[in-house]
């Protein structure tokens, strides 16, 4: 029984032992998770920092990309891409042409302004398979077409970098300017080596003209006013320096009784000399179609004081255009263009020498000349295109000189060729005729007028057909 007992406490003390030993266990576990999670950051501050660092580069980012967007829209001014009422823009020609020559932003315009309008003017391009239709619905309600894209024709000018004319508003060189309002840029003008004085003094180097670009040059065209009494010395040595292959003159001298054109070039055969340039007549023609008259005169430009060989210069002169009018038919015009093109065939590689033209100011008949001439070699080219855009040809023609296709009519008319042209509209075969046709009033000349006394060798001839020929300009 004492055994009994005896081994009894022996195992309830070792249980004991046991159980007070797995509680100093337990609480020493207990005390140590304790100090650990005691010791361990709260979950939220942990996450805050893991954000943080990500949140300040996106942050940073989004400064940077805005601040590079600001610095490309103020460098390239392209508030016109942000501005709803632009629905225009600037240019000329296979686009790709000239994007690809750099001297085109350095003579004719501002660069940024003329890569965005060349963007925003394609709105206006006449699909060739279309152009009747398309160009029926801009004569709807009178016209309304044409008349808005003729207004945001002029609006461009509100948009796009101004070009200075400083040279032509020096007080010497007031004078020389034949209107007020129609001014040479000075990016594009002529500058003249010798000037003939002019008049009034001021810089011997200018003259009221402009270099134009062609169908695939730059430079093809000089687009001057009519020479006046005192410029008619520095026209014909701008004819010398540029070594021009023709003259084409698309005004009368006189026109409802304002003087549109000064009589520069000899009407007879013999010569004269023009501030060193002596200029000879050698041959003339006359052409009639469809009651339009035009001459064409053979010359020859010599200089007294180079020792060169003389030069051979066309005089073409269309006689039955109007100021600020139109030619009617138009494929009457356009008949006048290929006879000039047969004359001035246009080079294939080599850049030409420049065709000097004008009427009175320079900027809308010779306009709308130079632009029927590029639609004629665009659509007679190799690759004939899917689509024209007089608009865009003009307006680039209005970054080198202003106001070029000056009046709707004008403007109107050339689509109106475009579309003789797209469908091939017979054509009016110019009949040569004898010169003594040439009459005064054709000119718009009288007698005392011509510096030679004597228009052609008709003109005194027919003083009595002249007072009739008057009555009806």
């Amino acid at each position: 029984m004492h055994l009994l007992l005896s081994d009894f406490s022996t195992d309830a003390d070792d249980f004991l032992l046991e159980t007070s030993t797995e509680k100093e266990v337990s609480s020493s576990t207990v005390v140590s998770s304790t100090s650990s999670s005691s010791s361990a950051a709260p979950p939220h501050e942990e996450e805050e920092n893991k954000w943080l660092l990500p949140t300040i580069i996106g942050v940073g980012v989004l400064l940077a990309v805005l601040l590079i967007s600001f610095i490309i829209y103020k460098k390239f001014g392209c508030f016109g891409l942000f501005r709803k009422k632009l629905k225009l823009a600037i240019p000329i020609k296979k686009i790709s042409i000239l994007s690809t020559r750099p001297s085109v932003c350095s003579s004719a315009s501002s660069c940024g302004s003329l890569k965005v309008a060349l963007k925003r003017g394609k709105k206006y391009g006449v699909p060739l398979s279309q152009a009747e239709v398309h160009i029926g619905k801009l004569e709807e309600d009178k016209d309304a077409g044409f008349s808005m894209e003729f207004q945001a024709l002029k609006q461009l000018l509100i948009y796009m970098e101004p070009l200075s004319t400083g040279a032509a508003l020096q007080a010497g060189n007031i004078v020389r300017n034949r209107f007020s309002n129609i001014l040479p840029f000075d990016k594009t003008r002529v500058v003249l080596k010798k000037g003939g004085g002019g008049g009034g003094g001021g810089d011997n180097d200018y003259i009221n003209a402009n270099y134009v670009s062609g169908y695939q040059f730059e430079r093809e065209f000089i687009a001057t006013q009519g020479p006046m009494k005192n410029t008619v010395n520095d026209f014909w040595n701008m004819c010398w320096e540029s070594n021009c292959s023709c003259i084409v003159m698309l005004t009368r001298c006189y026109e409802k009784g304002v003087e549109k054109c000064y009589p520069y070039w000899p009407t007879e055969i013999g010569s004269r000399n023009c501030g060193g340039v002596r200029v000879s007549l050698e041959k003339q023609a006359a052409f009639r179609a469809e009651g339009h008259l035009w001459l064409v005169s053979h010359l020859i430009l010599e200089n007294d004081e180079e020792e060169s060989q003389p030069r051979p210069v066309i005089h073409i002169v269309f006689l039955s255009w109007p100021d600020f009018g139109v030619v009617e038919p138009p494929q009457i015009l356009i008949s006048f263009v290929k006879e000039f093109r047969k004359l001035v065939p246009y080079p294939e590689k080599a850049p030409p020498k420049p065709v000097v033209i004008h009427c009175s100011a320079g900027v809308g008949r010779s306009g709308v000349f130079i632009t029927l001439d590029y639609l004629m070699q665009e659509l007679q080219g190799e690759r004939r295109p899917h689509c024209v855009n007089i608009f865009q040809i003009v307006a680039r023609m209005r970054r080198e000189r202003m106001a070029m296709v000056q009046t709707q009519a004008q403007y109107t008319l050339i689509y109106k060729c475009l579309l003789c042209l797209v469908n091939n509209t017979p054509l009016a075969s110019p009949i040569m005729v004898s010169s003594d046709e040439i009459q005064v009033g054709d000119w718009g000349l009288s007698s005392d007028t011509n510096p030679n006394n004597n228009v052609s060798n008709n003109v005194n001839n027919n003083r009595r057909n002249s007072n009739e020929s008057k009555s009806k300009l």
